[in-house]
């Protein structure tokens, strides 16, 4: 992510310019979240304002071996990026496109025994408890955690609102004229694209992007 060059406000402006629908470009944006009125979650363990977030409860092992969590839940809602440099930019993203990655702030772990976590957490643990092959059992284990001072480790991974973040996607322009950043799906050049890209490069140098910022897929063929 960091070898892809930061798109600034006017280069969204320029690229618009020139395809004014769906460019189609890997573009990496910094901004800040904002969530739409009403619409912000709070996170089930810390409960800070987010728009996106991934919690689980698992218990821990000694041996080395992860194995699935006791519950999992995760939940979005749609918000808006406002670019860094230029706030009245502002980038519609849908919360089912979200890939959290390199997350500092937004993630929190912490270990409780299950008769002494907050009520909340329990009732997390409860609600969302995965499937077992026995799932009476996995109740009753679920009930008795704590008595054996076992402890779970409860970890979640939240967007916080307000959080500057970086993006990485395609923008594109909807119906409605807004900006909407959606993940990027590369495109293939059409046949004899490749004549004319080098002069279109010169004098549009965010163009090189598609070509240069995933160097593992070959996007001329």
């Amino acid at each position: 992510v960091k070898k892809i060059r930061i798109s600034s406000g006017a280069d969204l402006q320029s690229m618009f310019a020139a395809q004014p629908l769906h460019p189609g470009i890997l573009t990496r944006v910094e901004g800040r979240v904002v969530a739409d009125d009403g619409c912000a979650l709070a996170g089930p363990f810390s409960e800070r304002q987010c728009v996106f977030y991934s919690a689980s409860v698992s218990q821990q092992r000694h041996d080395g071996i992860i194995q699935p969590p006791l519950a999992f839940h995760s939940a979005g809602a749609d918000f808006v990026v406002e670019l860094k440099d230029a706030p009245h930019i502002r980038l519609l993203v849908s919360s089912s496109d979200v890939a959290l990655f390199n997350m500092s702030k937004g993630l929190q772990e912490k270990e409780e025994i299950f008769s002494v976590a907050p009520k909340g957490w329990c009732g997390f643990v409860l609600e969302h408890m995965l499937p077992s092959p026995d799932a009476s059992a996995h109740f009753k284990n679920c009930l008795d955690l704590g008595s054996d001072g076992v402890a779970l480790e409860f970890r979640e991974c939240a967007l916080l609102a307000g959080s500057m973040v970086t993006c990485v996607g395609q923008v594109t322009r909807d119906r409605n004229g807004a900006l909407r950043l959606l993940p990027w799906k590369p495109q293939l050049a059409a046949p004899g694209a490749e004549e004319s890209r080098g002069s279109a490069e010169a004098n549009e140098p965010w163009l090189s992007l598609k070509a240069k910022a995933m160097p593992w897929l070959d996007v001329s063929k």
